[in-house]
């Protein structure tokens, strides 16, 4: 079965803004003070910090080797003088320690989300939707490399990954030189639906009948899922009684789109090729004489990452789409939280 893949990465501006941003939260601020008659520095780097030999220069011990011997004089012919009392050496101050050569440091890492999550969380959340797109930034120039998702990275300072699709904890790992750093990512998956009433389509509904069209939100809300699609998967009516006895089997059956619809980047389900805007729950009509019974359908959702093939699709949960009836006639509809 063929899917409905969009056109819905980031533009080109906005991952290169993303992935500066990345780079530049891995800074250090600037010193408090500068040297006096300094120019001032400009923002420091962890990437600005060079390694090598430590400087070299003139020690006290150098300077007095290079004015000579203290106290002594050529021989002449002049009148010997009477001796002098010895005089206390001065003493020789000792040679400094040589600094050791400057340690290297571990590089430092940041990340920021492509996408912001609907509870309106940080965009340098380490928790994310299953197919989010996360841009790391380094204070050095290394090799990149993931426990899952996009596995491995250019060397570079920057780098754009994108989780897998399914739930992992995922370590990512920059490699520079001798040293490394990690980060860690929680991945989640879909794990709920809620729905919400939103309309009916009131002209078509007859006696003993029911409609809502409902808006479907895909939780958990604290990081993007707008890289998933969703499909609800086909199943017969269950406990069935009263009023719905008397309907077939086939009649009861649950048979809803057989393709998957898209999410956008607010969790929410929206139109596309294959499926309108909304979920559509109802049962137009049915015939009298009415009573009361009930009947549900217990409906699997599966979901699929953008440009997966269909038969990728996944398990996340089940919801129930309940039928009541009563002796006037009245039928309603619950489904995810909605009512009709």
């Amino acid at each position: 079965m063929a899917t409905f893949a969009r056109a819905r990465r980031p533009s080109a501006q906005r991952r290169e803004t993303v992935l500066a941003a990345a780079r530049e939260m891995t800074r250090a601020p600037e010193p408090s003070r500068t040297p006096r008659n300094a120019s001032p520095a400009g923002g420091w780097s962890f990437a600005d910090v060079s390694i090598g030999a430590p400087g070299t220069g003139s020690t006290a011990l150098d300077a007095e080797e290079r004015e000579g011997p203290v106290g002594q004089a050529d021989v002449d012919t002049a009148p010997a003088q009477p001796a002098q009392p010895a005089q206390p050496a001065a003493p020789v101050p000792a040679a400094p320690a040589s600094p050791s050569p400057a340690a290297t440091s571990a590089p430092a890492i940041a990340s920021v989300t492509m996408k912001s999550a609907p509870s309106g969380v940080a965009d340098t959340r380490k928790k994310v939707g299953v197919g989010e797109e996360v841009a790391f930034g380094a204070s050095a120039v290394g090799t990149w490399t993931a426990s899952a998702g996009t596995p491995s990275g250019p060397a570079a300072q920057s780098w754009l990954w994108k989780a897998p699709a399914t739930a992992a904890t995922v370590t990512i790992t920059l490699t520079a030189g001798p040293q490394t750093a990690t980060d860690t990512i929680t991945v989640v998956a879909p794990d709920s639906i809620s729905m919400r009433n939103v309309g009916s389509h009131t002209a078509q509904v007859g006696a003993g009948g029911a409609c809502m069209l409902n808006e479907v939100t895909f939780n958990p809300l604290d990081v993007c899922l707008g890289a998933i699609q969703w499909l609800e998967v086909p199943g017969p009516g269950t406990s069935i009684d009263g009023f719905f006895k008397k309907f077939s089997a086939a009649t009861l059956h649950h048979d809803p789109n057989p393709n998957y619809a898209i999410v956008n980047d607010s969790n929410i389900m929206e139109a596309g090729a294959n499926n309108g805007p909304n979920d559509h729950c109802a049962w137009h009509s049915t015939p009298g004489p009415y009573k009361d019974g009930v009947f549900e359908w217990i409906v699997p959702n599966r979901y699929i990452i953008d440009g997966e093939a269909a038969s990728k699709g996944r398990w996340f949960t089940d919801t129930t789409q309940h039928f009541t009836m009563d002796a006037a006639g009245t039928m309603t509809i619950t489904k995810a939280g909605a009512s009709t």
